[in-house]
């Protein structure tokens, strides 16, 4: 199989970044977003649908975007607990992990959902950039339509069509490729085709299949009504058919890119372009990842 090669700074340049972008800060966070240098070589699977699956790992790329940025999984990792709450009284039960995309402001997270770890190295966790504040200074200056429209003047892949002025989507409306999963199958925007099979039918919002437990998992430590669900990873569980998506966030479909059908992840959000859970990819990718 062909192999993919991605090389990055590791920053959204030219867009911007940092609390009040611009600024690289993160406050409350001392950490400042710095220049890495990534050579990522994979095998590329597009166009097909094969399965080895692998548990994803906490605070460990997995996956990067076309703007250069990796991807984490959305766990805070084992035993962590987000700055801002008490060790002593909020540690997390034995396996739980805090939901770090639900703590983002703990972090220092910016408003596209992104910020550094102690390394430098800057991050998404979700597809919050999707979802910058309309008319905001963020939204002219983050990766979004008007960045990718203003970047080059040139037809390139994001300006060259638009679904009602939005660059992150094909004409008919499915979204354009976001990225790339470390396991080689393209990571595409909240919108497909209703019929997986065919792109005639209705352009709808991927849903995910992840849904609470009704109950608290054994061995949370805290009732929903003390620490609401959502914020561990632990809280949810999938559920077939409660979603268009599979337990690794994606699913098999035709797409404008791949006629003949590719296996493919989709960033989930809400109705309100929110991030909805496990956000890019579930906790295990649907094949093996390498570079």
């Amino acid at each position: 199989m062909a192999t993919l090669t991605v090389t990055s700074n590791g920053l959204p340049n030219p867009a911007q970044f940092g609390k009040a972008f611009g600024n690289n800060a993160f406050s409350p966070s001392a950490n400042t977003a710095a220049a890495q240098t990534y050579n990522y070589s994979f095998t590329y699977r597009g166009g097909t649908n094969t399965s080895n699956p692998q548990l994803v790992t906490a605070l460990t790329p997995i996956g990067i975007m076309n703007n250069g940025v990796v991807f984490f999984s959305p766990s805070a990792g084992v035993a962590a607990v987000p700055p801002g709450l008490d060790p002593s009284t909020d540690a997390p039960g034995t396996g739980f992990e805090y939901n770090a995309v639900q703590f983002r402001t703990n972090y220092g997270g910016d408003d596209a959902g992104g910020w550094p770890e102690l390394s430098g190295q800057y991050h998404y966790m979700s597809g919050q950039f999707l979802n910058l504040p309309t008319g905001s200074s963020e939204a002219s200056a983050g990766w979004n339509t008007a960045m990718v429209t203003g970047a080059t003047p040139a037809a390139t892949y994001y300006t060259a069509s638009n679904f009602s002025g939005d660059h992150f989507r094909h004409a008919d409306g499915h979204s354009k490729i976001l990225g790339y999963c470390f396991d080689g199958y393209p990571i595409y925007g909240p919108y497909g085709y209703s019929d997986y099979n065919d792109p005639a039918s209705t352009v709808v919002r991927m849903t995910s299949s992840y849904q609470y437990y009704s109950t608290e998992p054994t061995g949370r430590g805290y009732l929903y009504g003390a620490k609401t669900a959502g914020t561990f990873v632990n809280d949810h569980e999938y559920q077939i058919g409660t979603g268009l998506l599979d337990e690794y966030n994606g699913r098999f479909e035709k797409t404008p890119e791949y006629t003949a059908g590719t296996y493919c992840y989709h960033v989930t959000v809400d109705s309100n372009l929110q991030p909805v859970y496990p956000y890019i990819v579930g906790p295990s990718t649907k094949q093996q990842r390498a570079f």
